[in-house]
């Protein structure tokens, strides 16, 4: 039998494979972890396949320094102006939402869970 390469340097003969999903598929515990992931996975894809993301154009004015940091920032990460704004507009909210929910939760106007849940954080965190 010929080898594959299917990727990097993993080498697989043509049978090997459906030899081993065959032997496998006699145990009833690999049969079962095997559905529960192409369940899981054909979820996700899904998720991912129907997320829908609605945009709207705004239009600011901002400083020369802010100007040209956005411009140094497009220029180390090699991304265009459009995906470097929208990346460190996303990073400036998230950290606001974190400020808002600890200023909240040391106000009391918030239990530490709630705090957690408006700045996407894990409880621990």
């Amino acid at each position: 039998t010929r080898a594959k390469k299917l990727s990097g340097d993993l080498p697989l003969a043509d049978d090997v494979p459906l030899k081993c999903i065959a032997l496998s598929l006699a145990d009833e515990r690999f049969k079962d972890a095997l559905k529960e992931f192409l369940q899981t996975f054909i979820i996700k894809c899904r998720q991912t396949m129907i997320k829908v993301v609605e945009v709207e154009a705004i239009s600011i004015k901002l400083p020369e320094d802010i100007i040209e940091t956005i411009k140094e920032i497009e220029e180390m990460e090699q991304i265009d102006r459009a995906t470097t704004a929208i990346k460190l507009l996303t990073k400036a909210i998230e950290k606001w939402k974190e400020e808002r929910a600890i200023q909240l939760y040391r106000e009391g106007k918030v239990t530490l869970w709630h705090a957690a849940g408006m700045a996407n954080l894990s409880l621990r965190r």
